[in-house]
């Protein structure tokens, strides 16, 4: 078993995604990553397009996320949210490097700015997963990772949040 991420098996249709995207959530101080609420009048979209099993484990919530700029998300474990599964619908040109800590390695907690960092000199690259458009994945967010956009394309995607560990996820999902 992967203990990062797992890729889900879906048909997803390419539609136009983007009108999930309601009102902002939240935005990294100084960032381009941000978070909305689902747009209420096209939250429906989801269940029709994406397996139901997605909708059967209850989720803690459902975000749009984007990435607009030519930004590079630093390593760092979810503030918030255990695992996910993420629906890639726009993907961009990024890849997702995860960490594995040193013994040494200290996380950097600001709450106020909703982090948990780590540094470079900390962290040993374990595994690289790169996604292609309409690709969903089973996302373990209590693991260090990294993302690492290679231009100014735009990246989205819905995130399911699971405040339920990872494993357990993915033995409901029957992915395992």
């Amino acid at each position: 078993m992967n203990q990062f991420f797992t890729k889900l098996q879906s048909n997803v249709p390419d539609i136009d995604y983007s009108i999930l995207k309601g009102k902002l959530y939240f935005q990294y101080k100084g960032s381009s990553l941000s978070y909305y609420y689902l747009d209420t009048d096209n939250k429906n979209l989801l269940k029709e397009v994406l397996p139901e099993i997605f909708f059967q484990i209850v989720p803690h919530t459902v975000k749009f996320v984007e990435i607009t700029d030519n930004e590079t998300v630093p390593p760092h474990i979810d503030y918030g949210v255990i695992c996910s599964i993420n629906f890639y619908f726009n993907p961009g040109d990024a890849e997702v490097n995860w960490y594995l800590p040193k013994e040494s390695a200290v996380e950097k907690i600001k709450n106020t700015e909703r982090t948990r960092l780590y540094k470079y000199e900390d962290i040993e690259l374990s595994d690289t997963m790169h996604v292609r458009k309409n690709e969903c994945y089973l996302f373990n967010n209590s693991r260090i990772h990294a993302v690492a956009k290679q231009n100014d394309s735009l990246r989205q995607f819905i995130q399911i949040q699971y405040y339920q560990p990872y494993e357990k996820i993915l033995e409901k999902l029957g992915a395992n």
